[in-house]
């Protein structure tokens, strides 16, 4: 509809090759990486330190230090968030550059450089939560891990 195609107009082939290319626009979308450093706040301590983050599909990977792979083996990921179980990805406060993501149980407080940061990752991070958790089945995009698993899995 926000293409104006009138869907009464189509026959059911037509509707599902027009949901198919909504889809296909959305998911490549959805396939640009959000990546860069931000700061999280230590469970055990209430200081912050510098993380490297990802947005990869669903999931919100986190490192110690930059990373050009995909949960490479030499440098595995310190967190790893599926925003599927998430229940809350806000700003802490209005015009903040803090915010929080609570899933199962646990709040995770974060810092980006300025508000408009944080509004951009918290924008990008409930679009791709609102997306995957509208799918019914669990999704498979380009498999996670490394050269050595390529071999035993086959990907």
């Amino acid at each position: 509809d926000e293409y104006n195609i009138n869907n009464n107009e189509l026959s059911e082939d037509e509707i599902e090759v027009v949901d198919n290319i909504v889809e296909y626009v959305y998911e490549e979308r959805m396939c640009n990486r959000l990546e860069g450093y931000l700061l999280v706040q230590d469970d055990k301590a209430s200081k912050y330190k510098v993380r490297w983050f990802s947005l990869q599909e669903q999931n919100l990977i986190y490192y110690k230090e930059i990373q050009r792979n995909t949960l490479g083996c030499e440098n595995p990921p310190d967190f790893i968030v599926n925003l599927r179980n998430t229940s809350n990805i806000a700003l802490k406060e209005a015009n903040s550059k803090f915010f929080k993501i609570e899933t199962n149980g646990l709040t995770i407080n974060l810092q980006a450089d300025n508000q408009e940061d944080a509004e951009i990752w918290v924008r990008y991070l409930n679009e791709a939560r609102t997306y995957y958790n509208s799918k019914d089945e669990f999704i498979l995009g380009s498999p996670l891990g490394c050269s050595a698993d390529t071999q035993i899995t086959g990907w």
